[in-house]
This record gives structure tokens, C-alpha cells and sequence, in this order.
């Protein structure tokens, strides 16, 4: 058989046609067949051709709808994104008043009587120095205007005319939250003791919401009033925007109420008046925050211009007032121009260009929504340490308690507070403090695995949700923490010794367990922790809440023992080497509480919790001047607590004392401990050397145990340094025990400083000490603290 062309074969008669070669008979067919496979070479070609075409057209049509669709959705995203920013700027400003507002002194100074220094200080010159409100204003009871202050300068009452007018609506919102709420109840009338709300963080009552009200009072677990009582206490304010001539201005009413023992003289009180201008530097602001080219403020209600974005602003009953406009970005055109070669190479080769096109599409879709997740970032991270803040911490605990409700798998909440952190802070700055937070961010991100979230709660508190946890790894990873955070760490101005408190709660079979009481349980384990020494974790018990209610009983009893004049002092005696008493140390008893099991310690930290340890402090100066009048030639030494030194009139309430008394102020020795002297502060050294001069010696309790240097020895006004119990306990049984001693001892000496030893109870210590230098001891060796007649007796 003839070989077989490259196109197959047919038949014609009885004679073959091969395709392709030149045969009797088939030179016509051929060309035939030619024309043939011309025409479906061409008909191929064309629908290629139109196939390429209409793919590139579909493409281009595609792109071009895309590329609007994306234009449009990128500008209403960030048109919400600017308005809720401008929108929450305005709420944020709306704040700003209430600490200036929450005080006694405004009550004293706006309402009970008018001063218009002090409102010029405290409201005019601090709102305008600290915020820049360009219109202050400050309305009495009957809403007249009294003060008034624009651009920093005082003005006449003419000059906030159109304000008045325009901040009506605000003020009758401010008064009719006022009359609702209803007087204010006493201090008598809440048992002595007044709660506020805490305004870095809790949200203002916005007058007319009371979901809003009823949600915020459930989360503020501490307050322990009546719903009616406790809304008497909450801010109330009323804020908006609003076209003042041709500006905007954020304009605020925020009510005077007290925070401690003040109180109007009617139900009315008076109203702080704020305003401050959106004006271009507000917006660019704003436009920096949410990386937004160009703004520009325009007035009315105007259309947005084509190819500008638009974020609109309303004033308090919703009429637009004005408008932030600007050129976006265009991702759409973006991304065609980009597409555009990749079109040209998607004619000669279609797979290839569709799958460039779909690939720089992904990568340009990403980049468009990079900015937006940034912002994003921001409402649901710290800005510190780029930790979860508590709002995401909040919504990972509903997602945490779902999954555990389907699978029932428990988790564990784990709530860490960095132990001396303030000591830090106060030592060496808020930069160094910031620095410090984000070690331990960066440490505790090292400990968890994946699945787990930490997230920083604020200040110097964190929390971990440790997922698919249960005891054994809630303890392995709390004591983790311990561990790490307790070594030393390395920072620009030194090496710094913190710790970790840890408090732990497992969410298992109680599936009700919410966020809000998940995370109370878990701080009062943290603080648990604390009292137990600190540098350690603590799983939550039942018995924690009842030791908080106990507490809360516990400050009030003291409260109404201070009042009552249930509390005595007892004197322990301070001997020399030859036994002879030379001196005493008064310290504070409380007959029905140590009945009870409560040590002394225990209600000095309860008055210290609730502001009561000035009052403590002045019954013990006043007591102990009165016990010792008696005792000519007898030093006494009396604790004083920093609180004490750093308040203003602390060196006032002595020298009353002191006249009341007749007392000598040579025979008395005030005992400070060494956290008041951390970072020089200029008042503490003041009032030191202001002592001194009245003729107080100073002596620094527990020397050793805690940061104090050798140059706050040599700054500060010190005559006596007390060795600490746990360094005189440890004599005779640690060999460092006694070179620390010894060590302490000389110091004290070059420094001309006189030493005694607390905590003495053995002969051997007593021996010991003799030998380093040390001839003063107070301790159960030399006696129990006593009642004044018994030591008077040894006398």
C-alpha cells in the first residue's frame, strides 16, 4: 500500500486520493482539500481571534467594573472610618470635664459660693492650656452665665452669645438628667464613704439611655449603693456638634457634682460649658490617625464633589452641619494601569495572562485593605505593646465560651500584674516604665503556644485566655510567668528586680461563667496573690469573694472605730546594750478587731486601701503625745506612712498637734520606710527637712528591704536607720546574714546615722549584733508592746 500522507486518505471510484501527494487523478482534490483546510485554518484563526478578543474585552470589562466597585467600596469604608473617628473624637473631648467636674472644690467653688479666680484657674486657664477648648463657660444653677473665656482670654458674657444659644438644647438635657437623678445623698446617707466612677476608663451616663446605664452598673462590681443612689453618682453630661456662625465646634454641658463630702447647696448645681472648634488642625489630626490626604472642612449639607469622599457631620438632632471632604485614593485605577501590560501579553498568551491578572488583582486587593486593617488594629490593640486590648479580650472570652459550650472543653483565665511596677515608674520615668511593659509583653508571648491570647487590660495589667487548658498546665504556665518575670531585667538607666502576681480561674463546668465575672475572679485571685507576698500565682476560691466582703466590712468598722475612739496604742521598748530602756515604739491597737483574728497589719492596709490612714495617723501622733507627757527623757518613735508626708498640710497637722498637746518634739523620732524617698521628690525632701527643724528625729524603718540607695541616705534629712527583722532573724544561721548586718551597720556609722535592731528575740541575736557594731534592740527580747501604764511601771 502507498505510503499514508500526513492527513489521512479517502476513496474516488475504485482509485485511491491520498491527501497530499501528487497521484494520478489527484491534483484537483488536492487543491480542493487545500482551499478547505485554508478556510477552517481561517475560521480557527478567527475564532481564536474573536475568542482573544472577546476574553480581552469580557477582562477589560471586568476590570473596569472592578475597578469601580472597588473605588466605591473603598470610599463608603473610609468615609465610616473618618466619621466614627470624627465621632468618637468628639466623645472623647466630651470627657475631658470630668475630673475638673467630679471635685469638691468645683462644688465648693461654682456652686456653694462663686469664685471667679478659682474658676478662671481651674476651668478657664486648665481647660485652655491642657485642651486648647477655645469657648469655656460656666453656668449657675439657674443656667446664668458667670464666667466666661475665649482663646484663653476672659471675655465678656456677650462674646459666648451665640454659644448660649446654641448649647440650649444641651443644657436642658443636662438638667432634665439632673432632676431624675434626684439629690444627692449624703455621706451620712452611704455610711460614710463615696465611690466615683473611674474616668480613664468607664464609660459617661449619656442622658435618655438606660440600657447603657443598667450595663455599665453591672460591670462596676466595687459600688455597694442603691441603683438609685449609685446613679446619683454617675457623670452626667451632654455633648454634640454644632455650626457656631461659620465654624464647627464639639460642644459639651457637664454637671458639678462632688467626690467626697461636699454638697450642693440646691438640687441644681452648676454646669462647665466647653467648645472647642473642628478646625484644620483638629482634621489633620484626624486625617494623620486614619491616613486621609488632603481634607478639607466644608460647611452645609452639600453633595461631595465627584471623585471626593465625604464623611458627615451632625449636630444633636441629626442635621448634617457640615462635611470632611477629600480626594481618596483610587485602588480601581490602580489597578488597571498595573493590569494593563499584563492585557497586551493576554493576546498572544490568554492561560497565562488571566493567571497574571488574577495574581496582581490578589496582590493589589491586599494591599488596598492593608490601611484599613491598620485602623482596625488600632480599636482592638494596645498601642503600647500591640497586645489585644480588653475589648478584644472580651470578644475572644465570648468565642473561648462557645467553643467550650459545644465541645466542653474548659479554658483558663489568667489575670498577671507586674509586682513593683509603680516603683519603677516613679523611680525612673514613664518612658522607662513603657519600656519595661513591652519586655514583659515580649516575655509573655514566648510562654503561651498557639491558641492562646494574651492581652494587656491596662496600667501595668495583662491577662492570658490559655485555650483547652485545665489545672495542671493553668498552674505549669502561671508559674511559668512567675519564673520568667522575676529575673532581672536590663534597662537603659539600670538593672530593675520586678515580679508577677498571677491570679488563675479554669472556666469548665460552669458554662454560665460571663467575661465580666470571669475576669473579677481572676483579679481578686491576682490580688490574693499580692497579700500572700507577692511573685506567686493563685488559684480563685469561693472563700475570695467572701474575704473581699470581709474586707469591705472590715474598712467600715474601722471607719466607725476612728469615729468612735475605739483604738489605743500599746509601746514596745527599745533597750541599749546594758538592758536599760531608752526609748519605745508606739503602734496602733484595735481591741474588737484583734478579738476577731484581725492583725494590726490587716487594718493598716484596709486604712490604706480606703484613705483612712491619714485619720489613723493623726490618732496616733495625738495619742502618743498625750500617753508619753509623762515620760521626760523617753524617746518614742511613731510610723508615719507616706501618704501622710506627701499631703500638703502634713507639716501644719503636727505643729497643731503638737501645741494641743504641749508636746517636745526632741523626744520623739518619726519612723518613714524607704518607698517615700524613690525619685527625689522635692516635697518629700520639704517637708523632711521642715521636721527636722521643728526638732522630730527621722528614722527610716525596714532599711534594706527595699530600693533606697546610699545617695538618698546622704539627700534625705535621716538619723536612724532600723535593721529589719528578716535580716536580724537569719543571724547565726546564714553566713551572709551577718555581713549583711555588718555591712548595714557600717554604713551607717560613716554616715554618722545611729542604728537599731527590730525583730530582736534571742540572746544569740542580741550577741551577734553587739559584735557588728549595734548596741540599740527592740524586739519581744526587750518586751512586748504594752499598754502605756505597764510601761510606765518598767519606767
Amino acid at each position: 500500500m502507498p505510503n499514508c500522507g500526513l492527513w489521512g486518505a479517502a476513496t474516488n471510484g475504485s482509485r485511491y486520493v491520498w491527501w497530499g501527494h501528487d497521484v494520478p487523478g489527484g491534483k484537483p482534490r488536492k487543491m480542493a482539500q487545500q482551499r478547505h483546510q485554508h478556510a477552517l485554518d481561517k475560521l480557527f484563526l478567527w475564532t481564536a481571534a474573536i475568542f482573544v478578543v472577546a476574553s480581552i474585552a469580557a477582562v477589560v470589562a471586568i476590570q473596569l467594573y472592578s475597578s469601580y466597585e472597588i473605588d466605591r467600596d473603598y470610599r463608603e469604608r473610609r468615609e465610616k472610618v473618618v466619621g466614627n473617628g470624627i465621632v468618637n473624637y468628639a466623645r472623647t473631648l466630651s470627657e475631658k470635664p470630668f475630673p475638673q467636674a467630679y471635685w469638691d472644690d468645683a462644688v465648693r467653688n461654682l456652686d456653694n459660693r462663686f469664685d471667679p479666680a478659682w474658676a478662671r484657674e481651674f476651668i478657664g486657664v486648665y481647660f485652655w492650656q491642657t485642651e486648647r477648648f477655645d469657648k469655656i463657660a460656666i453656668l449657675d444653677r439657674d443656667d446664668k452665665l458667670r464666667f466666661a473665656m475665649v482663646g484663653g482670654q476672659d471675655a465678656d458674657f456677650s462674646a459666648l452669645a451665640p454659644l448660649m444659644t446654641t448649647a440650649q438644647p444641651l443644657i436642658a438635657e443636662v438638667r432634665m438628667a439632673e432632676e431624675k437623678r434626684g439629690p444627692i445623698p449624703s455621706l451620712d446617707e452611704l455610711g460614710g464613704t463615696r465611690q466615683f466612677p473611674r474616668f480613664d476608663s468607664d464609660p459617661p451616663m449619656d442622658v435618655g439611655e438606660d440600657q447603657q446605664q443598667k450595663d455599665w452598673r453591672k460591670r462596676t462590681s466595687y459600688s455597694r449603693w442603691s441603683d438609685k443612689d449609685q446613679q446619683a453618682l454617675l457623670p452626667i453630661a451632654a455633648e454634640s456638634m454644632s455650626r457656631i456662625g461659620d465654624r464647627i465646634y464639639v460642644v459639651s454641658a457637664t454637671l458639678v457634682q462632688p467626690d467626697s463630702d461636699a454638697m450642693p447647696l440646691t438640687d441644681r448645681s452648676a454646669i462647665i460649658l466647653l467648645a472647642k472648634e473642628i478646625d484644620d488642625e483638629v482634621i489633620a489630626g484626624i486625617a494623620a490617625r486614619f491616613l486621609v490626604d488632603q481634607p478639607q472642612l466644608r460647611l452645609g449639607d452639600a453633595e461631595a464633589e465627584p471623585g471626593f469622599a465625604q464623611a458627615r457631620l451632625f449636630d444633636k438632632e441629626r442635621n448634617v452641619i457640615a462635611a470632611v471632604e477629600w480626594r481618596p485614593n483610587r485602588p480601581g485605577d490602580a489597578l488597571v494601569r498595573k493590569t494593563a501590560p499584563a492585557l497586551a501579553i493576554f493576546a498572544l498568551l490568554l492561560a497565562l495572562a488571566v493567571w497574571l491578572v488574577m495574581r496582581s488583582g490578589r496582590r493589589i486587593t491586599l494591599d488596598l485593605y492593608a490601611s484599613e486593617a491598620r485602623a482596625s488594629h488600632l480599636a482592638y490593640n494596645d498601642k503600647l505593646t500591640a497586645l489585644p486590648n480588653r475589648v478584644a479580650l472580651d470578644d475572644r472570652f465570648a468565642a473561648f465560651r462557645r467553643t467550650h459550650q459545644v465541645n466542653g472543653v474548659p479554658f483558663a483565665v489568667l489575670c498577671i500584674d507586674i509586682d513593683n511596677f509603680k516603683a519603677v515608674n516613679d523611680t525612673y520615668g514613664h518612658p522607662v516604665g513603657d519600656v519595661l511593659l513591652t519586655r514583659v509583653a515580649a516575655s509573655l508571648r514566648e510562654l503561651v503556644v498557639e491558641g492562646d491570647i494574651i492581652g494587656r487590660l491596662g496600667g501595668d495589667e495583662f491577662c492570658i485566655l490559655q485555650a483547652d487548658s485545665n489545672p495542671k498546665d493553668a498552674a505549669e504556665l502561671a508559674q511559668a510567668i512567675v519564673d520568667e518575670l522575676s529575673t532581672p531585667v536590663d534597662l537603659e538607666p539600670g538593672r530593675v528586680f520586678v515580679g508577677a502576681s498571677v491570679g488563675v480561674v479554669i472556666v469548665d463546668a460552669d458554662g454560665l461563667l460571663d467575661g465580666p465575672e470571669a475576669f473579677r475572679r481572676a483579679d481578686l485571685a491576682m490580688y490574693r496573690a499580692k497579700e500572700l507576698g507577692r511573685s506567686q500565682y493563685t488559684f480563685f476560691e469561693p472563700m475570695l469573694d467572701e474575704v473581699a466582703r470581709a474586707r469591705q466590712g472590715l474598712q467600715s468598722d474601722l471607719h466607725q472605730a476612728l469615729a468612735a475612739g475605739d483604738l489605743t496604742l500599746h509601746y514596745q521598748p527599745q533597750v541599749d546594750a546594758d538592758g536599760a530602756i531608752i526609748g519605745a515604739e508606739a503602734l496602733a491597737r484595735w481591741p474588737a478587731a484583734e478579738a476577731k483574728g484581725i492583725s494590726t497589719a490587716t487594718f493598716v492596709r484596709a486604712a490604706e486601701e480606703t484613705g483612712l490612714i491619714d485619720a489613723l495617723g493623726q490618732f496616733t501622733l495625738a495619742r502618743a503625745f498625750a500617753d508619753t507627757a509623762a515620760w521626760p527623757g523617753l524617746t518614742v518613735a511613731i510610723n508615719v506612712s507616706a501618704a501622710q508626708v506627701r499631703a500638703s498640710d502634713f507639716v501644719g497637722t503636727i505643729e497643731h498637734l503638737v501645741g494641743e498637746h504641749n508636746a517636745d518634739p526632741a523626744r520623739f523620732e518619726l519612723e518613714i520606710t524607704e518607698g517615700l524617698l524613690m525619685g527625689q521628690d522635692t516635697h518629700t525632701l520639704d517637708t523632711l527637712n521642715r521636721l527636722r527643724a521643728m526638732g522630730f528625729q527621722i528614722a527610716l524603718d525596714d532599711f534594706g528591704t527595699g530600693y533606697c540607695g546610699l545617695s538618698y541616705l546622704h539627700l534625705y534629712p535621716i538619723d536612724k536607720v532600723k535593721i529589719d527583722i528578716s535580716f536580724v532573724s537569719r543571724l547565726g544561721k546564714e553566713p551572709q546574714a551577718t555581713a549583711l548586718v555588718d555591712t548595714i551597720v557600717r554604713l551607717a556609722h560613716a554616715l554618722d546615722l545611729s542604728v537599731i535592731a527590730e525583730g530582736v528575740e534571742t540572746e544569740d541575736e542580741k550577741r551577734l549584733l553587739m559584735q557588728v557594731g549595734c548596741s540599740l534592740f527592740q524586739g519581744y527580747l526587750t518586751g512586748r508592746p504594752m499598754p502605756p501604764e505597764e510601761l510606765a511601771k518598767l519606767l
